[in-house]
């Protein structure tokens, strides 16, 4: 891993415990709670309905305020 990647890792690791808005590519979108980085532009996400955890691309994650 270079020193950008580990660098968005980093950034990245600030978002465990929010809750985000998902949207998938089959247009499904749902909000879940972000527990953890996989690498530096994946997430592990835990669906907030189902309860199920999900690995979920960055550019899939919207945040909520």
């Amino acid at each position: 891993m270079n020193n950008s990647q580990k660098e968005k890792l980093k950034v990245n690791k600030r978002m465990i415990g929010q809750t985000v808005y998902v949207i998938e590519k089959d247009q499904h979108s749902w909000y879940g709670e972000v527990l953890d980085t996989v690498d530096f532009e994946t997430f592990l996400i835990k669906d907030s309905k189902s309860q199920e955890q999900k690995e979920i691309n960055i550019f899939d994650v919207r945040g909520c305020r």
